[in-house]
């Protein structure tokens, strides 16, 4: 689903990249991109120079068990980095976050319009407070 959104979008944002930078099941190997990096394949010195030029990031939480319960650790490093994202409606994030941030997993559709918007020149950056330990326990 996200490899299909950002085929969609790159046909309208011609500088548009996607980095993958997670543990993934082969998928990447489907889509010949040249405009889809694998931090997999690169040095870790990469890491922070690809992480810090991001403009967008997105959590595919998929709707399993897993993905139900997880709480993304990465979701409060963009909150307090006042960076711009969005995720699957899946679980607690469906509940916390605003439909603003939020994309339907069912097609590839939605998280394209998402990314397209992020970059219209919108400001879609609503300001979330990231929460401390005790409210996450």
């Amino acid at each position: 689903m996200l490899f299909d959104a950002f085929c969609i979008a790159s046909r309208e944002i011609e500088n548009l990249y996607l980095v993958v930078a997670v543990p993934r099941d082969g998928t990447i190997g489907a889509y010949k991109n040249s405009r889809i990096i694998d931090l997999a394949c690169r040095s870790p010195t990469h890491f922070l120079v690809v992480l810090g030029a991001r403009d967008l990031a997105i959590i595919c939480n998929l709707d399993t068990d897993f993905g139900r319960f997880c709480y993304p650790q990465k979701l409060e490093e963009m909150l307090a980095c006042e960076r711009s994202f969005f995720a699957a409606n899946v679980g607690e994030l469906a509940k916390v976050l605003p439909l603003l941030h939020q994309f339907q997993t069912q097609s590839s559709i939605d998280p394209a319009k998402k990314i397209l918007l992020s970059f219209s020149g919108v400001n879609t950056l609503m300001l979330i407070k990231p929460s401390n330990w005790s409210q996450r326990a």
